[in-house]
């Protein structure tokens, strides 16, 4: 039988089929693996303290912090998100799921309350993008309730493409924050490519 010398130089880097690769067997791969997927960016976000709403206006929730709690505390996936004044910025392009819990607070009878996620395109005119409404009925005292909202938002640029959210009510009350518990709390985790 002949054996065939092989010539280092005579030998090309190529793709690997699927097929040629044993796919019940362990592979320990050093270098970086890239093409498969997975969650790059996920973050989340709680009021750190009561935000006083009118009657009849809309209002900004500002006063975010992340989460304190040794369990919590700067436990999130990529660089994640920046917050000023309210508004959110992306860390990198791509889609996202964004969820809104508000928390809310009123001794008026019959409050109507609404949470909204609002978004820009342009970093100037924020729109309603999503919005769940919610009602109480105050028998006595100061009675409770959420609203929760979510959105696909297609971040295509982090200089322009931000994130806000908004409360508008009836009757005057409270969207709840504290700061070591989620009762208005937002979350963003990054599905995908945009």
């Amino acid at each position: 039988m002949a054996i065939t010398k092989l010539i280092g130089s005579s030998l090309t880097n190529d793709t690997i089929n699927a097929t040629q690769l044993d796919e019940t067997a362990n592979y320990d791969f050093t270098g970086t693996i890239t093409g498969v997927g997975g969650i790059t960016q996920a973050d989340m976000w709680r009021l750190n303290a009561n935000i006083s709403i009118g009657a009849g206006v809309t209002t900004t929730m500002t006063g975010w912090v992340r989460p304190s709690e040794a369990s919590q505390n700067g436990e999130y996936i990529g660089s994640g998100m920046s917050e000023s004044s309210g508004i959110f910025t992306f860390p990198e392009t791509g889609i996202y799921k964004v969820d809104l819990r508000a928390y809310y607070s009123s001794s008026n009878d019959t409050t109507y309350f609404i949470s909204r996620i609002v978004g820009t395109v342009n970093d100037l005119n924020y729109h309603t993008i999503s919005e769940q409404d919610t009602s109480l009925n105050v028998i006595s005292g100061t009675n409770y309730t959420s609203a929760n909202s979510f959105v696909y938002f297609d971040c295509q640029n982090t200089s322009t493409h931000k994130i806000s959210f908004r409360g508008y009510s009836t009757h005057a009350g409270n969207i709840g924050g504290i700061s070591y518990l989620n009762h208005t709390q937002v979350s963003f985790v990054r599905l995908g490519d945009t």
